[in-house]
């Protein structure tokens, strides 16, 4: 016992040594030049950037520019904070080459939204709609429940008469409708529909026979008369006809009126046609066909104002039919409740005459209940009274058995309380007596300065089960006689875990250092054997029924600075080596199949593995709590889980992975309770300069 305190307290002296000699490494720093502009590559100025190191905000200038100073390793894209602007969104961000960040922000304050719908009111899905001024011009489609979102210039606020197109269609107006508050756009969209009645081809013109004939023979022959359409008869108007009839005709007129428009149209087209296609016309012959021209203009407005008659026409008789309809559902709405109310007048005298008998059948019936109820209260109070009479000696007699009883009940209570207390100061005592056990146990893992001295970069997850652990971690550095410099770092899970565990740690730390700082065996394989024979021989396994060991992954690393790498040699006993070679490759080294102290005797012995790895790359050293740790509902998190998760992180910063490695576990963890020790090292070793 005298030689573990000892041992506790000649590390102790050391860790003090080597906290009073380390120094301080200024991490170099780099310039990263911000860039940030809007969608269209216009700077923004007086945007607010800072770092994740230092929280000072800095303001773009006029150019969109700001410079920031950012610690060598770290990555931009994550270290980065911007302050975005009202109305904006980040679009994207770029890291270049040269130390340059670029920052797009997108206009997002006058967004547009809508939906399209059939004239039906059936969502339109897939469907192209272009807005004039939005989206740079281009048509955007809607998705598969008819909506759609566009981005208006600042400069551009929607209204109805911006044109709207749909399918390469320009829509009217009428079928746009908007809402300002909401900035919602509605279109009901009617398909064209071609016509399907059959025309006659129109006559050609030769513009030799016409340019012969006087402009008497020209209005006889090539003009249509304002007076040629049809007239509809008065009749008509006095709806004293049938309304179906009423209704094809006005439709055939229209139909006919088509017709001519589309004739005219033709015509005046060919002649056009022609006197573009034939400059050799005559002055008169031009002229000639000039008035020809004039006139079909003419005929074309006289048969466009008649057809607009017609459908004024349609629209008259249709109102008219809405008109009396509506005069009938009226008529017939006013005799309906005229019935319904004279249906309820014999109803309501009726329920009168029903209620005036109800009530007075019940009165009667009320009075008859009652009458019997107070008979039998009566006879039933006079019995109750003979039972009391008779109870109440009975119930003295049990008043005096309970009072006795609560007098004992009280002397118990007092007898709970004070072994309670008692309980209470003994567990205080036996907490306190753990509580200074967890401060010698902390006292022997190794510092975070010290860890820096010895290796690049680093982190340790270590989370107890209990106040004390079985699990417990081991760094130190060796300088041989041949001035090589060796740079151990070990993870240990003892058997158990709280106090029994925590014992199992003092042992296993204590030997370590025996065995590597005082008898100078700098071979890991001979380590772990020699670690091995030494639990067996302090806690006496050989002549006694304890069965405890521990689990270790223990590794060396040496400068090998002929090829600037790291030469580490590894042996585990039941726990694996994790390990990165280059960015996101994570490889593993197993241990062997025996374990340190136990009284099982196994003939086979620990192995040294090598491997070679660059000064950047990073080693996981676990004991087995994590991959056993399960959750509310879940499984155990398991190696495999592990594994990946540990390569994930490992293209971070070694100083952040370990928050992206306790975000992960507690969210997979949740509320359900942690069932061992969990260790986790993970060291980044680097070059080692300081040799001296």
């Amino acid at each position: 016992m005298n030689n573990i305190i000892d041992y506790i307290l000649r590390t102790a002296l050391m860790l003090c040594c080597l906290l009073c000699i380390s120094t301080n490494i200024e991490a170099q720093s780099t310039t990263l030049k911000v860039e940030i502009t809007n969608e269209l590559g216009e700077p923004m100025p007086n945007v607010q950037v800072a770092t994740v190191y230092n929280q000072e905000w800095k303001l773009s200038d006029n150019s969109g520019t700001v410079s920031l100073a950012l610690p060598q390793g770290a990555a931009p894209k994550e270290d980065v904070r911007i302050g975005i602007p009202t109305d904006y969104k980040k679009q994207s961000m770029t890291y270049e080459k040269g130390h340059i960040l670029r920052i797009v922000l997108q206009y997002v304050g006058n967004m547009l939204k809508g939906e399209l719908l059939d004239e039906d009111f059936q969502t339109m899905k897939g469907k192209s709609v272009r807005i004039e001024g939005a989206n740079m011009g281009e048509p955007i489609t809607t998705n598969a429940e008819g909506k759609f979102e566009v981005s208006l210039p600042k400069e551009v606020r929607f209204s109805v008469n911006l044109d709207v197109f749909v399918e390469g269609y320009k829509l009217d107006k009428e079928t746009l409708r908007y809402d300002d508050s909401r900035k919602f756009l509605r279109i009901i969209y009617k398909q064209p529909v071609a016509k399907t009645y059959q025309r006659e081809e129109p006559r050609q013109i030769k513009v030799a026979d016409t340019v012969q004939k006087n402009e008497t023979q020209e209005q006889q022959e090539g003009v249509i008369s304002q007076d040629s359409g049809l007239v509809m008869p008065d009749s008509l108007y006095g709806f004293t006809e049938d309304f179906n009839q009423v209704l094809n005709e006005i439709e055939l007129e229209k139909q006919i009126l088509a017709e001519r428009g589309l004739q005219i149209r033709q015509e005046l087209e060919q002649v056009l046609l022609r006197l573009t296609a034939q400059p050799e016309l005559s002055p008169k012959q031009r002229d000639s066909l000039g008035r020809y021209v004039e006139r079909l203009e003419n005929a074309l407005v006289a048969n466009d104002v008649a057809f607009e008659e017609a459908q004024a026409k349609t629209r008259a008789v249709v109102n008219k039919i809405r008109h009396l309809i509506d005069e009938k559902d009226s008529l017939n709405v006013v005799v309906t409740q005229q019935m319904k109310n004279e249906q309820q007048q014999a109803r309501k005298q009726m329920i009168i005459l029903a209620s005036v008998i109800a009530v007075l059948l019940i009165l009667a019936t009320i009075f008859y209940l009652f009458w019997r109820r107070i008979h039998r209260q009566q006879s039933q109070l006079r019995e109750v009274n003979k039972a009391l009479e008779l109870t109440k000696d009975e119930l003295v007699d049990k008043m005096g058995e309970i009072n006795r009883r609560k007098e004992e009940v009280l002397i118990q209570s007092k007898n709970l309380e004070k072994l309670n207390s008692e309980i209470t100061f003994q567990n205080q005592k036996i907490t306190d007596g753990i509580r200074y056990a967890q401060k010698i146990q902390e006292a022997i893992l190794p510092v975070p300065k010290a860890i820096n001295d010895i290796f690049d970069a680093h982190f340790i997850v270590y989370m107890p089960k209990d106040i004390v652990s079985g699990d417990f971690y081991w760094i130190t550095k060796i300088i041989t006689q041949e001035r090589k410099v060796y740079r151990f770092v070990a993870a240990i899970d003892c058997t158990g875990h709280g106090v029994s565990g925590a014992f199992m740690s003092m042992i296993g730390n204590t030997l370590l250092t025996e065995i590597v700082n005082q008898k100078h065996v700098y071979e890991p394989a001979e380590i772990l054997e020699q670690l091995n024979e030494g639990v067996k021989a302090s806690l006496r396994q050989e002549e006694s029924v304890n069965d405890d060991g521990m689990d270790v992954c223990l590794c060396r690393i040496e400068d090998i600075k002929e090829n600037q790498k790291l030469e580490v040699v590894f042996a585990g006993a039941r726990r694996p080596l994790y390990y990165t070679e280059g960015e996101g490759n994570l490889k593993i080294f197993k241990g062997d199949l025996k374990n340190i102290g136990g009284r099982h005797r196994n003939s086979r012995f620990f192995e040294n593995k090598t491997i070679h790895i660059s000064y950047q790359d990073t080693l996981y050293l676990t004991s087995d709590g994590a991959a056993d740790q399960n959750g509310v509902g879940k499984p155990k998190f398991g190696s495999r889980k592990l594994k990946k998760l540990l390569g994930e992180i490992s293209c971070m910063p070694v100083e952040k992975q370990k928050e992206a490695f306790e975000q992960v576990f507690q969210n997979y963890m949740g509320t359900a309770e942690q069932r061992d020790d969990i260790t986790i090292v993970a060291i980044r070793p680097g070059a080692y300069q300081n040799f001296e």
